[in-house]
């Protein structure tokens, strides 16, 4: 597991004026301008992959072009989100 930084600024490198995005992305780092339930399965497999990988994060309310921080319309409900990832992956995994 790793830490959550404290700040965005330690995630993401953009200029704070505008919100432009001077990162790419990464193996570590996914942007998505917003959360779409519907790419549910699109989410999980790139967790999948980070979590195969040394981590990472999809990062939600970053456009594509102009690579910009632009919020999300609503707000993830990320109990939620993480109750449904785990009913996911758990369908795979043998018990222990």
């Amino acid at each position: 597991m790793f830490d959550f930084p404290d700040e965005l600024s330690d995630l993401i490198q953009y200029v704070a004026g505008d919100f432009s995005v001077t990162a790419r992305e990464s193996k570590r780092h996914e942007f998505k301008r917003a959360f779409v339930q519907n790419d549910f399965s699109d989410y999980t497999k790139t967790l999948a992959v980070f979590g195969n990988a040394s981590g990472g994060y999809i990062l939600f309310g970053i456009s594509d072009k102009p690579r910009q921080i632009v919020g999300t319309p609503e707000v993830v409900d990320e109990a939620r989100w993480a109750d449904r990832l785990e009913r996911t992956c758990s369908k795979g995994l043998a018990k222990v």
